[in-house]
């Protein structure tokens, strides 16, 4: 038995020297579809956020579906924050207006302070996403200092929201 647990003490300790470092957010400096300027990870505040990244159009429907969902178990969390971000850059900058125009009458009115146009620095948000391409939400739970804690991606199905939970304080 103690040569068993020798064993397991050892392949823990060797798993954990090839496990990844934490990853913090890239800086995000935006306008949110409400007109409030989000700067994260400075504005967590103390707060784990969960961010809904959207990489497509196709994408929309997951995120939204995230965003209704994160709005009902954590709007006016004292503890949790949210955001739906929505990847513009691929977006040529003379339609990038009009595309914010469109999400602004799509987005609910009440979900527009929790949704951030990002429009620089979406190759490090794939490479932190893990991005494999398609149309999947993805989601990001972090610290207080932007360290990511937890990801997955895909639709908003109860098992992945209870997942979710477990990794929040």
């Amino acid at each position: 038995m103690f040569r068993t647990l020798t064993h397991l003490v050892c392949a823990a300790s060797l798993l954990s020297a090839f496990a990844l470092p934490a990853q913090s957010i890239p800086a995000v400096h935006t306008e949110a579809l409400a007109g409030n300027q989000v700067n994260l990870p400075d504005d967590l505040h103390g707060h784990t956020a969960i961010l809904v990244i959207g990489f497509s159009r196709g994408s929309q429907d997951e995120v939204a579906a995230w965003g209704k969902r994160l709005a009902a178990d954590y709007n006016g969390s004292p503890t949790v924050q949210y955001y739906e971000l929505a990847m513009l850059a691929s977006v040529p900058r003379p339609l990038r207006g009009f595309v914010t125009r469109s999400m602004k009458k799509s987005v609910p009115e009440r979900a527009h302070a929790h949704f951030l146009p990002i429009i620089t620095g979406e190759d490090a948000w794939r490479a932190l996403a893990r991005y494999k391409g398609g149309d999947s939400a993805y989601l990001l739970v972090v610290d207080s200092t932007g360290t990511v804690r937890w990801q997955t991606q895909g639709p908003a199905t109860d098992g992945t929201a209870q997942e979710l939970r477990r990794h929040l304080p």
